[in-house]
């Protein structure tokens, strides 16, 4: 009924059921449960597990089915809750990863960091469920279970980033990225290690990026630091243009680019305010071109600072793509209709004319 995957815990399970209201069959129970739940991480979308597990705690019967399925139960509401509290588990392992690049010796170095800002969360969680537990003796063995499973979740995260094909892209490091018209350095900026990037003397075109090895994306999210602000001695109408290139093709031959204007956050100018930030499509629809056919649809207000570091994140759904700012619940830009058909490509770190760019943790996020 299961398939190969479920058939082991659901073997231990029936063993277990076989001896109704004995505490060591719910225990033998909670341990298959914990095998289905590692599995289920492994093998399928999070968003699968609770169908499963209620399948698995449904395939035996009686009293004892009752009382272990009501701890997997609260299992899953406490997993509800830390997720909710740690405001993704996988994003922080993503930054981790994300922070090493595409080794994965450093990246091994680089995740407990994010465990350790992870222990509050689950020292709450813990609480919450040993308190659970002192109220109710006879759900001890799902203490013990919850604890167990709360770092097999760590762990099978941890593994899911490191080893498979969602690994967050990093541009980090000068030796992930190809430069096209630009220049790129390692720098240090405002406190944080970051890549410096700038046009190269005679860069004609918006094709002016860094784009970085191994960041195919086709849908998902994009989340970068990024700082820009007119270089010294930048024409007068330098704004420190600076953005994210996505789904770039080879060679930057075509792609879609959502990038700011931060000299016009603040500006005394509401009109200047109203280009903030804008969407472009390379090589066919520059912003002198959406801005001529159809004004404001691509372009809105955001406040930004020049030279400041700003938390920008990219939403790609298909033909959508949602720009937020500053960690905002709500874009500030949205577009319905990409001008380029929807196709996996690199990231790309872009800078415009006179710009003096700065960008720092970058990593993406698969859609499932």
């Amino acid at each position: 009924m299961f398939g190969p995957l479920f058939s082991p815990g659901l073997a231990a399970a029936g063993v277990a059921f076989s001896g109704v209201g004995d505490f060591n069959a719910a225990l033998a129970f909670l341990t298959a449960a914990d095998g289905l739940l590692v599995a289920a991480m492994i093998r399928a979308r999070p968003s699968g597990i609770r169908r499963r597990f209620l399948l698995a705690a449904f395939a035996g019967a009686g009293v004892a089915a009752a009382f272990v399925f009501r701890a997997a139960a609260h299992r899953f509401l406490c997993a509800a809750a830390m997720r909710r509290r740690a405001e993704g588990l996988t994003t922080r392992l993503g930054a981790a990863a994300a922070a090493a690049g595409a080794d994965r010796m450093c990246a091994v170095h680089a995740v407990p960091d994010a465990l350790q800002r992870t222990e509050a969360d689950l020292s709450f969680l813990i609480r919450e469920e040993k308190a659970h537990a002192l109220r109710n003796p006879c759900a001890v063995s799902a203490y013990m279970f919850c604890m167990m499973a709360n770092f097999t979740l760590l762990g099978a995260a941890a593994i899911l980033f490191l080893l498979a094909g969602s690994s967050p892209a990093s541009g980090q490091t000068l030796d992930k990225l190809q430069l096209h018209n630009v220049q790129a350095v390692a720098a240090e900026y405002r406190g944080t290690k970051a890549i410096h990037i700038t046009q190269t003397s005679g860069a004609q075109g918006d094709d002016t990026l860094a784009i970085v090895s191994g960041s195919d994306l086709l849908d998902g999210v994009i989340e970068v630091a990024l700082a820009g602000a007119p270089a010294p001695g930048a024409f007068g109408d330098a704004r420190g243009f600076i953005g994210v290139a996505f789904r770039v093709q080879p060679s930057a031959a075509k792609f879609e680019l959502l990038y700011l204007r931060p000299t016009n956050g603040r500006a005394e100018d509401q009109l200047r305010r109203n280009h903030s930030t804008q969407y472009s499509s390379f090589p066919d629809w520059p912003w002198q071109r959406t801005r001529q056919e159809t004004p404001g649809l691509y372009e809105s207000y955001v406040d930004l600072e020049p030279g400041v570091w700003t938390k920008v994140k990219i939403v790609l759904a298909g033909g959508k793509a949602r720009l937020y700012v500053h960690g905002a619940e709500q874009p500030c830009l949205i577009v319905n209709d990409l001008k380029l058909s929807p196709a996996k490509g690199a990231i790309g770190l872009w800078t415009g004319p006179g710009t003096d760019g700065y960008f720092a943790n970058l990593h993406t996020t698969p859609a499932p």
